[in-house]
């Protein structure tokens, strides 16, 4: 969970929510918030992202959807295997002119079917990445270039 702290920090992600999902490999237990926040620094700072990231406590997924705000000016996208194409989502994306954008990111083997309705019925959006499957690392990792090279660029 730490290396994906990292790759948000470096990246430019604002807040980080780690989620618990049934798949979810690590344990709540096991995650060290001052820890985070000294990795989020560095990482931060060896990328020349100078806005500080947020990091929460983790959550459980049905919490989360449940406070999940979908609007035009802040789009929720879901990245996840078989979502609708990258290009066209990235696209449509960059059209609406969002203020934010909230990614959720599945754990390893994805979220199951129940978790994705639940996400789905919150307003939703999602978005696959790659043909195959990726490590919740690589897929912040891609998912937060692509967001802020395509949509956000000109910040």
């Amino acid at each position: 969970m730490h290396e994906v702290v990292y790759v948000a920090a470096q990246m430019g992600a604002r807040r980080l929510i780690p989620i618990l999902s049934k798949r979810t490999q690590a344990q709540a237990s096991l995650f060290n918030l001052e820890r985070a926040d000294r990795i989020a620094i560095s990482a931060r700072e060896q990328a020349k992202q100078w806005r500080p990231l947020i990091i929460e406590k983790p959550q459980a997924l049905d919490d989360f959807a449940r406070e999940l705000s979908c609007k035009k000016n802040t789009p929720c996208i879901v990245a996840m295997p078989g979502g609708d194409s990258l290009f066209d989502v990235l696209s449509d994306l960059k059209a609406r002119k969002p203020y934010s954008i909230t990614l959720v990111i599945g754990p390893e083997g994805g979220f199951d079917s129940d978790e994705t309705s639940m996400l789905s019925s919150a307003g939703s959006l999602s978005m696959g990445l790659t043909p195959s499957i990726l490590r919740s690392q690589e897929a912040v990792c891609l998912a937060l270039g692509a967001v802020s090279s395509v949509v956000f660029d000109s910040e």
